[in-house]
């Protein structure tokens, strides 16, 4: 299984679907010329079209803070490369 990342602008902010043979992960980034305020939280809670979902705060070196959700874990050992691709595909749609 590789690690597929994808990600796409969602309202304004950048939407990534991140697989891992370990993990499927939601991250939210700022977008294109943004700076968010520093969270003082650790969790936030975050409304998208699949429903509510709560996401941890973390930071990057290189782009600030994040947003970070996991929806799935452990994996399927048995998912194909070909699967994971479409999993995170279908992912950033919903």
């Amino acid at each position: 299984m590789p690690i597929v990342a994808e990600c796409t602008l969602f309202e304004g902010q950048w939407l990534g679907c991140v697989l891992t043979p370990w993990m499927l992960s939601l991250v939210v980034l700022p977008g294109p010329d943004q700076l968010w305020p520093v969270r003082s939280s650790d969790r936030l809670a975050l409304q998208l079209p699949c429903g509510n979902l709560t996401f941890m705060v973390g930071a990057l070196p290189e782009t600030g803070q994040l947003l970070a959700c996991s929806l799935m874990s452990p994996i399927d050992p048995h998912l194909g490369a070909d699967e994971g691709r479409a999993l995170v595909s279908s992912t950033l749609k919903m």
